[in-house]
Parts: C-alpha cells; sequence; structure tokens
C-alpha cells in the first residue's frame, strides 16, 4: 500500500514531465522555423537593396547631357571610371537595333557586337563543368519593349570570361527609349552578402536566378556557383514560405524560401533536419524506463520503510492492547534510525545548496563572457554594417560630382566640385578601411595570392595617392632595385598597404617635401621602407601605433587630427597575412619616421 501511495505522485510528475517535453521540442520546431523564414525575407530586402544601388548609378549615368550630345568618347571614358571602382564590372550602351556602341571594357573604336543577333543564336559556353548562356538572354531588348528596367538570370561575360549578372535601365528622351544602359557585375558580391548576412554555423543559404541557377551560396551550402538548385514543392504563386527537402550532397534539411518581386530572384536558407519523430520516441523510450524504475524503486523502498517502521508500531501496538510492557530497546533503535537518515537529509539539502549556488555562479560568469563576446561581435557587425550602408549612397553622389563637373564651367563652381571630390574620395577610402577592420575581425578576410612584381604594387601605390601629393605638391622618390623583384602576393592587398604608408607619410610631412620609398633585397626576403621629414613618433608610441584603432598622438603635417588609427593596424594584420612583419622608426618629435615592411621573396627562376 505504501509503494502504491509513492507510485501515484511519481508517475503523474513523469508523465507530466514527458508531455513538456513534447510541448518543447514542438514550440522549438515553430521558433526554428520562424527564424528561417525572416532571414529568408530579410536577405530577399539585402538582394534588393544591393540591386537598387546598381540601378541608381546607371540611372545618374543616363541622365548625363553626354547622352544628348552623344558625347560617346567622354561618356565612354566616365563609364570607365565608374566600371573600375567594382573590380569585373562592364557598363555598355546598346542603340535601339541591339547594336552596342561602347563598353568599359573595350577602345571606344574597336568593333562591337550585335547583342540581339547574339542572344538569338542561344550560344552555350562550358564553364567549370557547367553549362551558361553566353549573352544576357536579349536584355537590353527587354528594356526597349518594356520601357523599365531588367534584369539577368546568371550568364557567361563575353569580356569578362565569367559568370555575370546584369542589370539594364532604358535611356529615355522626348518619351521615348532612345538606348539601354547595362552593367554586368561578377556575382561574387552577392556571395560576399550571404556570408556577412548568415553568421550562424551550419546554416545554409543560396541564392537563385529565375531558372533556378545559383548565383550565390555560404561556405556551408551544398550548392556553388551555377549549380541548378534541387526542386522544392511550393504552392503557385507562393513569395515565402517553409519546406522540407533534400540538399544537392543527400543531406535532409528544414528550411525557409522567399522570392524578390523586383527581380524574380529566390532566396533558400536551410539547416539540417533533426526527426523530430526519432528523437521522441528515443526520448519516450526513455522516459518509459524511467518511470519503471522510479516506480519499483518506490515500492522497494516503502515495503524497506514499512518493515523499518510499521514492524515497531505494530509490536507498541500490540503491547499497548495487552497491557504488557513494550520492549523499548528496538522501538528507540529505530528512531535512532530515523534521526540518523533526517541528519544525512539536511546534509544532503546544505551540500545541494552549496552545488546549486556554485553552478548559479557558473552560469553567471558563462553568461558574462558570452556578453563580453556577444558584444564584440555585435560592435563588428555594427562596424560593417554601418561602412556598407554610408559606403552604399556615395557611388550615385561621386557620379553626380562627375557630371556637374563636365556641366559647369565657372572657375569657382569647379574647384568647390574638387574639394567635394576629394572629401568623397577620404570617406571611401575610410569606409572601405572599416570594412575590412570587420572582415579581420570576424576572419572573413581571404588573400588572392598570384606571382606580383613588387615595381607594379609600387605603382599602384603611387596612383592611388596621385591626387593627394600633387594637392600638397610632394614628391614620392624611389630608391633601390625594384625592377625584377617578386612576390607571392595579393597585389591588390599589398597595394593598399603601400598606399596607407604613402597617405600617412603624406599628412604627417610638411607641404613641398619628398617622400622616399627604398627597397633592400636578400636571398628570401624583401624589406620596404617609406621614410618622411615630418612630425616624427615619440619613442613611447613607436610599439603602439600598430594597433587597431591607435594614433600617433600628434597632430599631421597640415594641423588636422592624426585619423582614426586604422590605416596601420590594417597594414599589419595584411603584413601579417603574408607572412611578412612591420615597424616602424624614428629619431622623436620633429625629425619624421620610416615604415618598414618585410615580406619574403620569390626567387627568379
Amino acid at each position: 500500500m505504501f509503494g502504491w501511495s509513492l507510485a501515484t505522485v511519481i508517475v503523474p510528475l513523469l508523465v507530466g514531465s514527458l508531455v513538456l517535453l513534447y510541448v518543447q521540442a514542438r514550440h522549438e520546431q515553430r521558433t526554428s522555423q520562424h527564424q528561417l523564414r525572416v532571414l529568408a525575407r530579410t536577405l530577399v530586402a539585402a538582394l534588393e537593396r544591393e540591386l537598387d544601388i546598381e540601378r541608381e548609378q546607371l540611372q545618374v549615368l543616363a541622365a548625363a547631357p553626354m547622352v544628348d550630345s552623344e558625347e560617346w568618347r567622354q561618356l565612354h571614358a566616365f563609364a570607365v571610371r565608374v566600371a573600375q571602382r567594382d573590380p569585373g564590372s562592364v557598363i555598355g550602351l546598346t542603340g535601339p537595333d541591339g547594336q552596342q556602341i561602347f563598353n568599359s571594357v573595350t577602345s571606344l573604336d574597336a568593333p562591337q557586337p550585335n547583342l540581339w543577333q547574339l542572344g538569338r543564336q542561344q550560344k552555350e559556353v562550358e564553364w567549370e563543368g557547367r553549362t551558361l548562356p553566353l549573352s544576357s538572354q536579349l536584355l537590353s531588348k527587354q528594356v526597349f519593349e518594356r520601357r523599365e528596367v531588367a534584369y539577368s538570370d546568371l550568364y557567361y561575360g563575353l569580356n569578362t570570361r565569367h559568370p555575370a549578372l546584369a542589370v539594364s535601365v532604358p535611356v529615355v528622351r522626348d518619351g521615348q527609349v532612345r538606348y539601354a544602359l547595362t552593367l554586368s557585375f561578377r556575382p561574387e558580391r552577392l556571395g560576399r552578402l550571404v556570408e556577412s548576412a548568415v553568421v550562424e554555423p551550419g546554416l545554409r543559404a543560396v541564392i537563385a536566378d529565375r531558372r533556378g541557377i545559383v548565383v550565390a551560396a555560404n561556405s556551408a551550402a551544398a550548392s556553388r556557383l551555377a549549380d541548378r538548385i534541387t526542386p522544392i514543392s511550393t504552392p503557385s504563386g507562393s513569395l515565402a514560405g517553409t519546406y522540407d527537402g533534400t540538399s544537392r550532397d543527400g543531406t535532409s534539411v528544414r528550411g525557409a524560401y522567399a522570392v524578390s518581386t523586383k527581380n524574380g530572384y529566390v532566396v533558400r536558407v536551410s539547416r539540417p533536419r533533426e526527426s523530430v519523430a526519432d528523437f521522441l520516441r528515443s526520448s519516450t523510450a526513455g522516459w518509459v524506463i524511467l518511470v519503471m524504475a522510479a516506480l519499483g524503486a518506490s515500492i522497494y523502498m516503502a515495503a524497506g520503510l514499512a518493515r523499518r517502521i510499521g514492524q515497531p508500531l505494530r509490536a507498541l501496538g500490540q503491547a499497548a492492547s495487552s497491557g504488557s510492557e513494550p520492549t523499548l530497546g528496538e522501538t528507540k533503535a529505530n528512531i535512532m534510525e530515523i534521526r540518523v537518515l533526517a541528519q544525512a537529509l539536511k546534509l544532503g539539502a546544505d551540500a545541494e545548496q552549496h552545488r546549486r549556488e556554485a553552478l548559479i555562479r557558473e552560469a553567471k560568469r558563462a553568461e558574462a563572457e558570452l556578453a563580453l563576446r556577444r558584444a564584440d561581435r555585435q560592435k563588428d557587425e555594427f562596424l560593417a554594417t554601418l561602412a556598407h550602408e554610408l559606403r552604399n549612397p556615395l557611388a550615385p553622389v561621386r557620379s553626380g560630382v562627375f557630371i556637374l563637373r563636365h556641366r559647369t564651367a565657372d572657375g569657382a563652381s569647379k574647384r568647390i566640385l574638387d574639394v567635394m571630390e576629394r572629401q568623397l574620395q577620404q570617406l571611401v577610402r575610410l569606409l572601405d578601411d572599416l570594412l575590412d577592420v570587420a572582415r579581420i575581425s570576424s576572419g572573413k578576410m581571404a588573400l588572392r595570392t598570384e606571382l606580383t612584381s613588387l615595381a607594379t604594387v609600387v605603382a599602384a601605390a603611387k596612383e592611388a595617392t596621385h591626387d593627394l601629393l600633387q594637392t600638397r605638391k610632394q614628391r614620392v622618390l624611389q630608391e633601390g632595385p625594384f625592377d625584377g623583384v617578386l612576390l607571392r602576393a595579393d597585389p591588390v592587398r599589398l597595394a593598399q598597404v603601400i598606399t596607407n604608408l604613402l597617405t600617412n607619410a603624406a599628412h604627417h610631412s610638411p607641404a613641398a617635401s619628398d617622400i622616399k620609398v627604398a627597397v633592400r633585397c636578400d636571398e628570401d626576403k624583401v624589406v620596404v621602407s617609406v621614410m618622411d621629414t615630418g612630425i616624427g613618433i615619440t619613442a613611447d608610441r613607436l610599439g603602439s601605433i600598430f594597433e587597431m584603432f591607435a594614433t600617433t598622438g600628434a597632430r599631421s603635417g597640415d594641423g588636422s587630427h592624426a585619423g582614426l588609427g586604422i590605416g596601420l593596424g590594417l597594414s599589419r594584420k595584411i603584413v601579417e597575412m603574408h607572412g611578412g612583419r612591420i615597424w616602424a622608426e624614428s629619431d622623436g618629435p620633429g625629425r619624421g619616421a620610416s615604415v618598414h615592411v618585410q615580406l619574403p621573396r620569390v626567387q627568379n627562376s
């Protein structure tokens, strides 16, 4: 009877726990699906915003007065400048008969194809085992017929020899579509967008065009560029929802999708599916075993308690009813055992309380560490988002400044536009540095190394700082054997390092001064030094100027502030990724400074 009393208490508790476990599993499943739906819609919004930037640049170019006067040479030069801001981009102008007037990667006098004839031929190209159309599928023809912006599916770029996407806008004059302006770009831009937006490990994300061809995917996805996505069952006309399916690598996944209403591109996000049925079956079996064990243990314990307590009580009752003297020795022994048990329970409760307090302290410590990591990640994400969102509006502004310069003949206005353009360039460089800082902090910066000439890298850095040096009337003097020095490096990132060093030297040196770039070579390494005669660096700051967001603590050569301390810290990270090192030397304030970059050298074969 005692055992059944305990069982009536324990069994409902165990069954209730099992029900709660099932309810929790269903809630987790619904929460996961909701998160996937929100992420899919967020990625669609980011995709549309990215394509809107390209559309706005083309619309600014379409409004240029060079179109009205058919000054193709000036419009071609402007298109080349705009396309160079994003390597791999091509801008082209097409007439109403499909004949391309020019594009930004060939000279103006070079013969151009008729894009409509090329599209009707429906030629295809084999690229890394995948078949892609050779043209943008008569994209410009759609612009003339529909009189609106058009977006292409993935195709093989004839000029870039690489898969590309394109957006085309109508050039309207007097209510008629006179031309179509088309901008094609590499889909890797959308890949970087997906990687930055999807941060949960193991979460898979892809963007596909209207034909179901992948144009972007994160590293966790099974599909890659130009793959065909696996089909899923969706309601006709549905723009968003969830699905269960199998990925390209055979993994069973549960995901969500969203369709862009502007261009028809599809975003899918998914994660490997954990079978709720298997989970519940295994949980149920475990809980049944636990119920049976608890029930058996309760009966066994009840029987033991009955023997220890019931028998002495019955003996006392029989003695009392018969009037005989009770045998107190055994009764007292049983009562003492109960007291010992109570003391043991109290000790156990105290120990459990201490254990819970220790667990609470450990949980608070872990929560504090998690909060710190989350705050650091949110800081990196904030910097990346801030830089990205601030940089996006700058492209149309720079295009507008260029057009105003072309149309403005007044000298004072041109000087004002010069100042605006210099400040815009400085702001773009600052935002690019912030984006690079965020990429390094999140471990997403990757080098594209190739066999590179040191002379080419230094020339690119000098070209990047030409306007600044010309404004400050400064010269760059080269000293040493630059030609023939080969490096295994990323030329763009290495030129960024030298550009940062030249920019710092220019800002911290007097106007009309000389900046020296010297090179020293050994058998296995090369040292590039940038030396100036400017404000110098104090000895106590020589070791800290390469920390991120650290400055020299002094004013620049023109009296402005020394900057945010991003350039040197970013340069150190890039040099270390190349297997090199960077350090600075200075004899003190007012005596100039030298920054040295040591890199592994490749011997000429």
